[in-house]
């Protein structure tokens, strides 16, 4: 579909049978609607190209290609919503951005599944990769997103360029979804303002929550658990790398654990102002926060304890170099 107006897609099956075929290609549309489509066996299962506008996908399976789901190539968009849809076993990407300037983008209430690619060097199931472009102001909400792990894989990734840019990627609300099963839940990295509250982590086989090089992100009451009925043992956990201004509160983890000596259920390293309060972090090993190379961070009010026995938590805080922290009513072992 090409320079239309109101087009609209329902009620249809497509099937890719060449290696190149790709489902359904938008360009230069003006609020084109797809509704109750089916498209299988692909390159890419939708193809988002260029300008559009007012973009709604509801209702749709799109599974089993062997690039991308649902791809915002390139787009210059305002307004696209992904809602009631089931996304998944696609190679390249359930829904992946590249390059894109988008503003308002809201991706609700779809089952988003095992997309990945274990000979690749990374997988995600939801992808927005900014680059040098800026995708801002966008929800990913109510949502079932899980997978298996596989190199450099996460649930999420929202990616900007570098610590020049990272108000590049931003104005983003992260809540009410069921994320799990990946190396990684969610990673986020030089991007800027990104809420994440009221989701349920598990399954995180290296981390849960990846932050690196980002500013003012804001997690609240979420959980991250292992639960005893999945045998495997996985990470789970919170990362802060290089990141500033950021705030952990009302979250409960048990039974996260790292690798190594200097590992930690939450680790804060070479960040400023990050605060930790208010938190429950149980059974964790073999330390429940880490401090290192920091300043100006808090861990406050917060339950670090271990009731295992024998315990497995060697120390419940550890501060490593870094300046001007505030460690105060902690409940600890």
């Amino acid at each position: 579909l090409q320079n239309e107006r109101l087009p609209t897609v329902s009620g249809l099956e497509i099937v890719g049978e060449h290696p190149e075929a790709v489902g359904i290609h938008l360009e230069a549309l003006w609020q084109p609607t797809l509704s109750g489509v089916h498209v299988r066996d692909c390159l890419h299962g939708i193809h988002v190209y260029r300008h559009n506008r007012n973009l709604i996908i509801s209702a749709c399976h799109v599974h089993h290609c062997h690039g991308i789901g649902v791809f915002y190539d390139h787009v210059n968009l305002h307004q696209s919503n992904i809602v009631g849809c089931h996304i998944s076993y696609n190679r390249g990407g359930g829904i992946k951005v590249l390059e894109s300037e988008i503003r308002n983008f809201q991706i609700t209430g779809n089952d988003i599944e095992y997309n990945v690619d274990h000979e690749a060097a990374e997988s995600a199931d939801i992808w927005i990769e900014s680059r040098l472009s800026s995708v801002r102001e966008g929800t990913i909400a109510s949502n079932t997103i899980q997978a298996v792990p596989s190199p450099g894989g996460a649930n999420i990734r929202i990616r900007g360029w570098d610590d020049a840019t990272r108000h590049k990627v931003g104005h983003w609300a992260i809540s009410g979804n069921l994320i799990s099963s990946q190396e990684v839940n969610v990673h986020l990295a030089y991007a800027r303002n990104v809420v994440i509250t009221g989701n349920v982590f598990y399954s995180g086989h290296e981390r849960s929550l990846r932050f690196e090089h980002c500013d003012q992100v804001i997690l609240g009451s979420n959980g991250i658990d292992r639960n005893p009925d999945y045998r495997v043992e996985t990470g789970d956990g919170v990362l802060f790398e290089r990141c500033d201004g950021c705030l952990m509160t009302g979250m409960v983890l048990k039974g996260s654990r790292g690798d190594g000596p200097d590992a930690a259920a939450v680790e804060i390293r070479g960040s400023t102002a990050v605060r930790v309060a208010e938190c429950q972090i149980l059974e964790a090993e073999p330390c429940g926060v880490l401090l290192q190379d920091s300043a100006d961070c808090a861990v406050t009010g917060c339950t670090i304890r271990d009731r295992r026995q024998p315990a497995r938590l060697v120390e419940a805080i550890r501060v490593v170099g870094g300046a001007s922290h505030l460690v105060e009513r902690n409940q600890t072992d």
